[in-house]
């Protein structure tokens, strides 16, 4: 109680504000959108590497260094200067911050190692006094650990892990995402590279926790996610999160893009270690909100305050460390979810290495800069026009928590304990109450005033809020089921199952949700029909409704509706009830497994659409995946019928459909497979993913190839190495452990075709066998797998540019050009390049050069009366002879009456591939070196030179 007190009137006597004095604005680096600009709040000498940010209770900054403490800004004398108090020198290396009153909570190295910890600060004076450990994490700390801590509108701490860490101790039973399982057919390969090769599903994971009740479990809300960095809330207490893919994999066909998602409880996102991600059509996960291209996905808030024009209210943020960005998103309820649709970029600098960003007090965007030992530096976006929402009049105290900005901020949060005290319960009570149950108030107003009751009590009561479900407004009914979640009592239930039934997509899914929260389980009484109730929703329009309804199915009692389930014929509820029951067995036993391959087959033989099809396959895949296979590989089972089946629907004209018949028939190998699959590496209607989608599922086949497939998979691959196919860094390494499995399963008189046929592939005999180590595919980088990363990636510009001088020599660069005191003059001269060319000019006239060409430098073809012809540029002419110059310095004389023909060919004298001979670390060099000009050669290199 004591510090209750003191925090009120630490609280009381704050300035909720960002001081405006002496902050220079930053002109000639960030791009932001017309009437705002970007000021610099915490210069880079002084910042360092910071990798994260938040605002305490106060509104005072608070900055998490890479690898070292974290420290308050504080401005105690009210000069705009701010003077650095370190918060705690116990917990450092801190991945994600947040103040529970005058509390830090960080995800960090201290006491306990990797953990969530709470930093106590008993008298207020923002420096810890002791630590508590909240969580332990599995893993160590980095880009992929643990990260953001953040509360909800349910009042529960949430917590960001990335893919490679998890909470130490075992969730709760009972969680909304349980049960998870790899679930992929065929053998997945991992990343040759040796990324994430042992970590398996749910991968990156969204968990929350009551911190009223310390001995609580967590419970695990969302995962498929590969490294969601951030969470956010949007005014209607939906969560959201930005996640990125494995960037090694790009041009492979199951990369995915950055993505944009909405996180709903229960949600599986799909992310599997290598090449067993599942695609979004898949039916048992869900997609993302929208692909945003490549990226490293950091920071994500939501902007929920007032000094911008109204158009960015309750936009969501998401900050892209390697793209240099931070995206604004416009996301907009679309039945159960949300789209996102044409993001733009609200900052985007070269380099914008963006870590971290919040909204604060004062109603700015801030956002850090740093991560891997680059610059670093704090910033804020202020607006200037003159169209600024501005602050709702707020003339009581319950007028101002009903219009705080960012209402879930450490701010706002204390604002209303503040504000709670002051008022005393009763009144509090009594004034939100009247608020939310007004029918004729603002929607926003009555849902604030709802959360705040249950957040900070006493809440509304099981009575108001069964009222409240049955409002004529749908987010107020979603809103109040989402509340009766907390309560397991059989009334509460009885609304929620009653919501089911609701008109409103979104209200359908969270009483799903609800329920399933409430811990509706096979072993407990629910209120609720799986048939009259749960079934239904199975064919809703909304995906995200069928999906949740399918989770909350598989929580009941199965024996009250299997047999339902497999009576059930239509389209899409067959195949999600009987995905519903695979996964509702606490094992496969075969008799049940039995039931489900025969409806599956009969489903199959009905001949289904290609969209219908799409659906049912994935539910036979499951199955497949989870059969021990003990009594239906026959040749009269239901298998070889199901392969014959799908053979003869193959190739459909869906792209997709194609892929999981490929799968499945991977899984199944019947004898016509190999030969159907291998005639399609040469069809024109498939682009390169489809091909070596088709690739990689026959490798897998240990039988069944004839000369004829076999040779079409050796074409296949020389195709592969002849045109220089090229993707992300792990590209080559696949296509060299397909190569090699394809090369085991084959005679030895294949194998010797393979090696006779495709020389560059490094054999080793070892017990009599080949094994192959991989094709020689030169720079496995594509070309824009190259520009992205020097033209976005933070490593890029953090490149020492003395290192350049070997790779400009090793890429040819000092054969034609002079750099200073380096190379030879017989090509442009380069010294002064990083003055006169922009960065992404310089790049791509590296990897490009014959894009643009100076009329200087234009090649000439000269053929001559014998038929030789002569390319170069033209270094001199006159009447009786032209001078060329060839690539490399070299001139050749041809006499003029010896010229039959004489044509510009468009090309530039310098060759393309020069960055060929480079690795990753040397291209970045080189361009470091070109950038930073002659001065940065050490002295002794450039009289060496001379």
């Amino acid at each position: 109680m004591k510090r209750l007190l003191l925090f009120v009137l630490l609280l009381c006597g704050a300035t909720i504000a960002v001081k405006d004095a002496r902050t220079p604005v930053v002109t000639d680096r960030f791009q932001v959108p017309e009437g705002f600009v970007v000021e610099e709040v915490v210069s880079p000498k002084m910042a360092g590497s910071i990798v994260a940010i938040t605002f305490d209770s106060r509104g005072q900054l608070v900055l998490g260094r890479e690898d070292s403490l974290v420290v308050t800004l504080v401005d105690q004398d009210g000069d705009g200067v701010f003077e650095e108090r370190v918060f705690t020198t116990e917990v450092y290396d801190t991945q994600g911050l947040f103040f529970d009153g005058l509390d830090l909570l960080a995800s960090g190295m201290g006491p306990d190692s990797v953990a969530l910890y709470r930093v106590v600060d008993d008298d207020g004076d923002s420096r810890g006094d002791r630590v508590e450990t909240i969580e332990r994490s599995i893993g160590t700390m980095g880009d992929h650990g643990p990260h953001q801590p953040f509360f909800g509108p349910d009042g529960y701490l949430y917590w960001t892990l990335g893919n490679m860490s998890a909470t130490h101790s075992s969730a709760a039973p009972g969680s909304p995402l349980r049960g998870y399982k790899e679930n992929v057919l065929a053998f997945t390969r991992t990343d040759p590279r040796g990324h994430a090769v042992g970590l398996r599903v749910p991968g990156g994971t969204f968990v929350r926790k009551d911190l009223a009740r310390p001995d609580s479990d967590w419970e695990e809300v969302a995962g498929g996610f590969r490294n969601q960095y951030d969470g956010a809330f949007n005014l209607m207490g939906e969560l959201f999160t930005f996640d990125s893919d494995m960037e090694w994999d790009r041009d492979l066909p199951w990369f995915r893009e950055t993505r944009s998602v909405h996180a709903v409880p229960g949600g599986d996102y799909g992310w599997r270690t290598g090449a067993g991600k599942h695609p979004p059509y898949y039916i048992d996960t869900l997609p993302p909100m929208e692909d945003v291209g490549r990226g490293s996905p950091v920071g994500v808030s939501f902007y929920q305050s007032y000094a911008y024009p109204a158009g960015y209210y309750d936009a969501l943020l998401q900050g892209d460390w390697s793209r240099g960005r931070i995206i604004l998103g416009h996301v907009t309820r679309s039945g159960g979810t949300y789209t996102q649709e044409s993001s733009q970029n609200f900052v985007y600098g070269e380099p914008l290495n963006v870590t971290d960003l919040d909204v604060g007090p004062d109603g700015s965007v801030y956002f850090a800069l740093g991560g891997r030992d680059t610059a670093g530096g704090v910033y804020r976006v202020v607006y200037t026009g003159a169209d600024a929402m501005g602050a709702p009049e707020a003339t009581t105290p319950l007028e101002r928590v009903l219009t705080m900005p960012q209402p879930r901020s450490a701010w706002s949060r204390a604002m209303a304990q503040a504000v709670r005290t002051e008022l005393g319960e009763a009144v509090w009570r009594r004034g939100l109450a009247a608020v939310a149950l007004d029918g004729e108030a603002e929607g926003e107003r009555r849902m604030r005033a709802l959360e705040l009751l249950q957040v900070f009590g006493p809440g509304v009561g099981l009575r108001g809020l069964i009222n409240m479900s049955i409002d004529e407004s749908p987010e107020m009914r979603a809103a109040a089921v989402y509340y009766l979640g907390l309560d397991s009592g059989a009334e509460a239930r009885r609304a929620m199952t009653q919501r089911l039934k609701d008109g409103d997509p979104l209200v359908q899914r969270r009483a799903v949700e609800a329920l399933v929260r409430s811990g509706v389980d096979v072993t407990d009484y629910a209120p609720l029909s799986a048939t009259a109730d749960i079934f239904p929703l199975l064919s809703s329009e909304s995906r995200v409704v069928r999906y949740a309804g399918k989770e909350l199915l598989r929580r009941i009692n199965l024996n009250e509706w299997k047999e339902a389930a497999l009576a059930l014929d239509g389209y899409p509820e067959a195949p999600l009830a009987l995905l519903a029951y695979m996964q509702a067995l606490p094992v496969a036993p075969t008799k049940d497994v039995g039931f489900l391959v025969r409806q599956q087959l009969a489903l199959l033989e009905a001949h289904p659409s290609d969209a219908e099809l799409l659906d049912l396959i994935r539910t036979m895949q499951v199955t497949m995946v989870n059969d021990l296979g003990l009594s239906f590989t026959g040749r009269d089972g239901p298998y070889p019928r199901m392969a014959d089946i799908l053979m003869e629907r193959f190739p459909s004209t869906d792209r997709r459909l194609n892929r999981e018949i490929a799968r499945v028939l991977a899984h199944l190998k019947p004898e016509r497979a190999t030969g159907l699959l291998a005639a399609e590496l040469t069809e024109e209607r498939n682009d390169r993913k489809q091909q070596i989608h088709y690739a990689y599922v026959l490798s897998l086949f240990e039988d069944g190839w004839d000369e004829a497939s076999a040779g079409q998979m050796i074409a296949w691959f020389e195709k592969t190495r002849d045109e220089q196919w090229k993707g992300g860094a792990s590209f080559a390494g696949y296509l060299a452990l397909m190569l090699e499995s394809f090369a085991e399963n084959q005679t030895e008189a294949v194998r010797a075709r393979i090696q006779e046929r495709i020389p560059q592939l490094v054999a080793d005999e070892a017990g009599g066998q080949l094994t192959f180590r991989g094709p020689q595919y030169g720079t496995w980088l594509s070309d824009e797998e190259v520009i992205e990363d020097l033209m976005y990636n933070p490593d890029s510009f953090n490149t020492d540019p003395v290192e350049g001088i070997e790779a400009y020599e090793k890429a040819f660069c000092a054969t034609c050009h002079t750099f200073g005191p380096l190379g030879m003059e017989s090509g442009p001269d380069l010294t002064t390049i990083g003055q006169r060319f922009s960065r992404a000019d310089l790049v791509a006239s590296i990897l490009r050069p014959s894009e643009v060409v100076s009329d200087l430098w234009t090649m000439h073809v000269l053929t001559r009366t014998d038929g030789q012809m002569v390319s170069g540029t033209i270094f001199r002419e006159d009447a009786g002879e032209v001078v060329v110059q060839l690539p490399g310095g070299s001139l050749v004389t041809v006499p003029a009456d010896e010229i039959a023909s004489r044509e510009e060919s468009g090309a530039s004298a310098m060759p393309e591939g020069l960055l060929n001979n480079l690795g990753l670390r040397e291209m970045r060099a080189l361009i470091a070196l070109l950038t930073a000009g002659p001065e940065a050669i050490p002295d002794s290199i450039a009289t060496a030179s001379e």
